[in-house]
């Protein structure tokens, strides 16, 4: 009798890739899902400001405060959905690091909390220094590479519309409706160019993290984009990052994203025809614009920020090399910490009434005043941590890389998961967060939001393929 079973079509010839077996099937459901939170999160960073200001009107009150950490609370909904896969090797070396300084975080903080605590802002600094992190190193095994692409995707959009709004909100008067700050106290700043605009975040320092994030951005779609218009959608990230630092009238996204770009294409090592097409195409932006009388939009902002830097009472060396010397005095005035959550303008608004800094406007000198020595170490071997697994996971992608290009005889042509340079997402991804770590990421629930989103969803997609054991909670070093 002839049986009419017919062989399963192979995985390799059909283009099915067969599903592991130590992958749970449950968790092959929920993907769409991790995207759908993951999206909500960076949706609500950058438009929780915008509600705020615009819609509940004021920077205080149990509604603002709902929307305020209604970004944290989709991302945690992250950890609600079931790993579909084992911790990789990046993610469990992060899950060390976390675990050390974690701890040391939580030293400092007690034995800070013995001159005083501030609740507000104990909990601010807690969600920065411990819980995103947290968060962050499990949702690393939740998030797929169809996630990143559309959280790159989402935020391209982003950039653009911030970028737009910012050269708008330039033009328009102080006391416009749109150029209003969360905190109604507070003066708009201007300067002679125009108004330092904030795009549709509550403050400045939002959109000039939006320009960080949207180069960002664009330099990812350009590593992993094999099509035109995903290189074309790249080079307008780009465009719109620098727009939206050139609006807020601010020298460090400007100098921030050229570094990015430079150091992208030394550490990312770009595909030639890739790094031709920036090129080519930035030439021709600037061609186009003196064409149509762009050009003296962009120089007018461009004004501004030298403006800035005339009127500026620190200079740029001091701003990069000054909180050195602010750490030292504030490690001899409090090696113990004054008080957990003092610094926090949150936690000051809670207990005096007004927004303002204390002593230090830096991040380092204010987290030693709040937990001391010990909690500055925690929160550096932390963010050191992050840099690490995102570096290890971008040599395993350059390894892989490599082995495919020997078996096939042809360099350049194929890439980890068959999907561009993931070498150049990780590498670009370095620097990002390079530059929110050593900026305020402490004291800006921005900048902490988008850069353990961030971190999550490129580590996650990075290590993606692997399939390993699920390791035990902050294994040892």
């Amino acid at each position: 009798m002839e049986s009419n079973w017919t062989p399963a079509p192979d995985a390799r010839v059909s283009g099915f890739r067969p599903v592991s077996s130590r992958c749970p099937k449950r968790a092959i459901a929920w993907p769409g899902w991790a995207s759908l939170w993951l999206l909500s999160g960076l949706a609500l960073a950058v438009l929780e400001g915008a509600v705020r200001k615009w819609g509940l009107g004021g920077a205080h009150g149990l509604g603002s405060y709902a929307v305020y950490f209604s970004k944290d609370l989709m991302f945690a909904a992250l950890v609600c959905l079931p790993a579909s896969r084992g911790a990789s090797r990046a993610t469990r070396q992060f899950g060390s690091w976390l675990g050390w300084g974690a701890g040391l975080v939580i030293t400092g903080a007690a034995l800070s909390s013995l001159v005083t605590v501030n609740p507000v802002g104990a909990l601010l600094t807690l969600r920065s220094a411990i819980v995103l992190p947290l968060l962050a190193w499990w949702a690393a095994s939740r998030v797929s590479r169809a996630a990143l692409r559309r959280v790159l995707w989402s935020l391209v959009a982003f950039a653009i519309l911030n970028c737009s709004l910012g050269m708008v909100q330039n033009k328009l008067p102080p006391g416009h409706p749109l150029n209003r700050y969360a905190a109604e106290s507070l003066e708009i700043v201007a300067e002679g160019s125009g108004v330092r605009a904030t795009g549709t975040f509550a403050y400045i320092t939002g959109l000039g993290v939006m320009g960080s994030v949207g180069i960002w951005t664009g330099l990812a779609l350009l590593s992993i984009g094999r099509k035109r218009w995903e290189q074309i959608a790249g080079l307008a990230g780009i465009a719109a990052g620098f727009g939206c630092g050139l609006a807020s009238i601010s020298r460090g996204p400007v100098l921030t994203g050229a570094g990015m770009v430079v150091g992208w294409i030394f550490l990312g090592r770009p595909r030639g025809r890739v790094l031709l097409g920036l090129i080519t195409a930035l030439l021709l932006a600037a061609g186009t614009g003196v064409v149509i009388g762009a050009w003296p939009a962009v120089e007018g902002l461009w004004q501004g920020v030298e403006e800035r830097q005339e009127h500026a009472t620190d200079t740029l060396r001091e701003r990069i090399f000054g909180h050195a010397s602010e750490v030292i005095s504030a490690l001899r005035q409090a090696p113990l910490g004054r008080g957990f959550g003092t610094e926090q303008m949150g936690g000051s608004f809670y207990a005096t009434g007004e927004m303002n800094f204390k002593e230090y406007e830096g991040q380092f000198p204010r987290m030693v005043m709040e937990t001391g020595a010990a909690g500055l170490a925690g929160f550096v071997l932390v963010c050191a941590g992050a840099l690490i697994a995102l570096d290890r996971a971008r040599r395993a992608a350059g390894a892989v890389k490599g082995r495919g290009e020997r078996r096939s005889g042809r360099r350049g042509k194929v890439a980890i998961g068959s999907e561009g340079d993931w070498g150049g997402v990780l590498a670009a991804t370095e620097f990002l967060l390079l530059s929110l770590f050593c900026g305020n990421v402490l004291y800006n629930h921005t900048a902490s939001a988008f850069a353990w989103m961030i971190f999550a969803a490129v580590l996650g997609a990075s290590t993606s393929q692997e399939r390993e054991s699920p390791s035990m909670f902050f294994p040892a070093l």
